[in-house]
């Protein structure tokens, strides 16, 4: 079976079609987890879906051993989570959902996320912090020095948390 690829508009990577969950990697067996990884990657898998609350952040930091023990960073595409409530308090706002994607650049040690949901929605809010949320994070979420936390490369006007994009 040979691997299946689709494009997203501002990604220049493919996205492979069948994406690799990440909530079973343990940095408790890095052997293990990074074999797992090795496979799927051989196979064409270059696209892996994490999340902030997986393994409480166990999984994500496994993964990014694995891509810079690798050296594949520039060959694979992360798929990131965050908004998941905590404490059932929902946490789909702005400052939450910043927060989420700063906390998963550094676990990962990478400063790209290049799609990034929301791992749940605030069914109690029917319009608001979601809305603003999609689109202040219309860009691929990244990190210094490349961009500032927003997304937007060093130099662009500088959006608030609270303050849609004008694009």
């Amino acid at each position: 079976m040979t691997m299946t690829y689709g494009r997203i508009p501002g990604i220049s990577k493919p996205i492979a079609r069948l994406v690799q969950g990440t909530v079973m990697l343990t940095s408790k067996d890095l052997k293990g987890s990074f074999a797992l990884l090795d496979s799927v990657f051989e196979q064409g898998g270059t696209t892996f879906d994490t999340a902030e609350v997986y393994g409480d952040g166990d999984c994500e930091r496994t993964l990014g051993l694995w891509l810079h023990e690798r050296r594949l960073r520039d060959e694979v595409v992360i798929i990131g989570k965050g908004a998941h409530p905590h404490a059932g308090r929902p946490r789909v706002t702005p400052e939450d959902i910043t927060a989420d994607v700063d906390t998963s650049l550094a676990r990962m040690g990478v400063d790209l996320i290049e799609v990034y949901l929301l791992h749940r929605d605030d069914p109690g809010n029917r319009s608001g912090p979601s809305s603003r949320c999609s689109t202040i994070w219309s860009e691929p979420a990244r990190s210094a020095p490349s961009a500032d936390r927003t997304g937007e490369p060093h130099g662009s006007p500088r959006r608030t948390p609270t303050q849609p994009s004008t694009r």
